[in-house]
């Protein structure tokens, strides 16, 4: 999977699904132009992208120039993805919990970061919240490059 691609798709979808609630919310990005791709399973890796973008286009409602910052590096094994907004963040109170199903802090059931969660542990990542700086809400993704069963049943290694 490119993550380019999918990151920029990701981001449109999410802001369709909010419609006008979501115009002019910019999408800034960095380390993304270094052709990123890692083995995963796309249409589930799309998906936590769309949950991550559309919790940060409801939580930048209404802000002064609201933007969504994703900043990507790769390592030798894996990559790491963080997304960010300028909202007004997590409430600290929620963020040992905000991976727990039924947990929220606005609208919605609360199952999206739930679900993102499993998804990114199926590939064998980690996903993480924090508060980012000087406020917002910062997501962290670290995927390995690999699925190493993938790579096993099929043979093929990236070199």
């Amino acid at each position: 999977v490119d993550l380019a691609p999918l990151v920029e798709l990701a981001f449109s979808t999410a802001r369709q699904g909010r419609g006008s609630l979501a115009e002019g919310v910019l999408l800034k990005t960095s380390g993304l132009d270094q052709g990123l791709a890692l083995e995963a399973d796309q249409s589930q890796l799309f998906q936590v992208f769309v949950m991550l973008f559309e919790n940060a286009l409801s939580a930048l409602d209404g802000r002064p120039d609201p933007t969504v910052h994703v900043q990507a590096e790769a390592g030798e094994e894996r990559i790491t993805v963080v997304v960010e907004d300028d909202g007004p963040g997590i409430d600290p109170r929620l963020l040992p919990r905000v991976f727990e199903p039924f947990v929220t802090g606005r609208e919605g059931v609360g199952l999206g970061l739930a679900i993102a969660r499993r998804i990114v542990e199926r590939h064998k990542g980690t996903i993480s919240a924090g508060l980012a700086e000087p406020e917002g809400a910062r997501f962290e993704l670290q995927l390995p490059r690999d699925q190493r069963v993938l790579a096993a049943a099929t043979g093929v290694s990236r070199a």
